[in-house]
């Protein structure tokens, strides 16, 4: 698991999706902007989407804000990183092979890390020097949390030092408290779509099964409990699954040697 607590262990995670460097235009009105995410959630097709429609909403909505991108945890681990551009992708990759940068201590309990100068912040000294020269001048990294579940962290970068004053910091806190629910709302649905499937699935498997055990139940006189153990050491024997063999019984009538 990544250990969130400050460590000088490398850290490792998944590759991450990168988004086009266009970005559509969205409303810059904060109102507008809420309302359309509330909206657009049952829209999206999964919680990525979700995700990379959140990171453009920021670059168009935040002051200042010139790339966004977004970490999700998933079992105490960077399961997913969302990014507007890969420049995004270059400093989040400099803040984890360093093992120090705001979006690290976002993830481990503070709420909201701002560095207004990557080049001149002492808290971070071998991530700011890389942040600068790769053309990240200001950093904005805030929690993303609902209730006491953290969910990641919303990271937001402008090319300029103190690219955030006072109103856009406001509006990122806004925005990051948003997207919190937003994410949550997304996770339980994607959740409940898998158990869906899952039930569905389940169904499939017991009504093929079915099906094979009525065939050996008419073809060699037997009952129901020998039909199925029949299934069982047929698919013991072949190594193949009991719903792939009950399967290929249902559809050939012919229960392989």
């Amino acid at each position: 698991m990544l250990d969130l607590r400050p460590a000088r262990e490398r850290r490792s995670q998944e590759p991450a999706a990168t988004l086009g460097a266009h970005v559509p235009e969205h409303p810059t009105d904060l109102a507008g902007t809420f309302a359309l995410l509330a909206r657009d959630l049952f829209a999206r097709q999964s919680v990525d989407d979700t995700l990379e429609h959140i990171s453009r909403l920021a670059v168009t909505t935040i002051r200042g804000c010139d790339h966004a991108g977004v970490w999700v945890l998933h079992g105490g681990e960077i399961a997913r990183e969302i990014r507007t551009d890969p420049l995004v992708g270059d400093v989040d990759h400099a803040q984890l092979e360093v093992d120090e940068g705001p979006c690290l201590d976002a993830l481990r309990g503070t709420d909201v890390v701002l560095v207004d100068d990557t080049e001149r912040d002492d808290r971070y000294p071998r991530f700011g020097s890389r942040a600068a020269a790769a053309g990240v001048g200001t950093v904005l990294s805030q929690r993303l949390v609902v209730g006491e579940e953290p969910f990641g962290s919303l990271n937001l970068y402008g090319d300029s030092a103190n690219a955030f004053d006072d109103a856009a910091r406001d509006t990122a806190r806004l925005f990051a408290a948003h997207t919190g629910i937003v994410l949550a709302a997304a996770r339980a649905r994607d959740d409940a779509a898998r158990e869906e499937e899952g039930l569905r699935t389940a169904l499939t498997s017991r009504d093929v099964i079915g099906q094979a055990k009525g065939i050996l139940m008419e073809r060699q006189k037997v009952t129901a409990d020998e039909a199925f153990d029949i299934l069982r050491r047929t698919s013991q024997g072949l190594n193949v699954k009991l719903r792939e063999l009950a399967q290929r019984l249902a559809e050939t009538g012919e229960l392989p040697s």
